[in-house]
């Protein structure tokens, strides 16, 4: 099954194809940035092969200045799991090199105040997950990245006229720690995906990558479409990989809501 829905010069291209057989209708040095979320557990079809056809996927499709962004939690059956992730698609990606990992804060507690959303864990052996790893890969000749974009004010303002520090005004950069809440999940609002992560997730990944205006963004394990949405509204193009057809069914939807 392969669709393609254009809207203007924007464009969203979803397929079946297997990321295992190296989505060959993806051309080379095609791709600016790839933005995913793979499975995380083995009856979800999560592999140590597929996370090397990420690389050889990635090092493939992206251009020379590309980069990819992974997104992957942690799992009790596993803990040794989500570290070995990025090793596996670096070693199966030959132009790939390991970047800074990103640490996505779901729900911290501060004190006495908690602020977030998190599922508790009723388990005596673990605590209950309020973080995921962000891993960053990218080809030998990355773009330097936009810091500024997702930057953040100075919380003391004399920075200002401290050195160079305030030379782009009153911006820094917020560092590789994002604090980004989930909506509610309740039943008033489910997700149109179970492992569905926040737009703001692949919005600051896309913009701090320092994309040219309708870059070509790629998320190969498309689910229900939410990068490619992110993607269209940041002014790019986006290409969606899922094997599921009901899948493509409601990415496609949702890029034809993007604005």
């Amino acid at each position: 099954m392969t669709t393609t829905t254009r809207d203007g010069d924007l464009w969203l291209r979803t397929t079946c194809e297997d990321v295992h057989k190296g989505c060959l209708a993806i051309p080379d040095e095609s791709v600016d940035l790839m933005v995913t979320s793979p499975p995380y557990k083995r009856r979800d079809k999560f592999s140590l092969d597929l996370m090397a056809a990420l690389g050889r996927l990635a090092s493939r499709v992206l251009k020379p200045d590309g980069r990819l962004w992974v997104n992957f939690g942690q799992l009790s059956e596993d803990f040794q799991r989500s570290l070995d992730v990025p090793v596996h698609i670096q070693a199966a990606g030959a132009q790939l090199e390991i970047g800074q990992t990103v640490i996505w804060a779901k729900s911290i507690s501060i004190g006495e105040t908690s602020h977030g959303h998190l599922q508790p864990i009723s388990s005596p052996r673990i605590m209950s997950y309020c973080w995921e790893y962000i891993y960053q890969l990218h080809k030998r000749e990355p773009r330097d990245l936009d810091r500024l974009a997702i930057g953040v004010p100075f919380m003391d303002k004399s920075n200002l006229t401290r050195g160079n520090r305030g030379k782009n005004g009153d911006l820094r950069c917020a560092g590789d720690l994002w604090f980004i809440p989930y909506e509610t999940t309740g039943p008033s609002k489910k997700k149109k995906h179970q492992y569905e992560f926040p737009a703001d997730v692949a919005r600051r990944c896309i913009k701090v990558s320092n994309l040219a205006p309708q870059s070509v963004v790629l998320d190969p394990f498309g689910g229900s479409g939410q990068v490619a949405a992110v993607a269209k509204e940041e002014g790019h193009h986006a290409w969606t990989v899922d094997l599921n057809p009901e899948h493509l069914v409601m990415a496609t939807a949702r890029w034809k809501h993007a604005k």
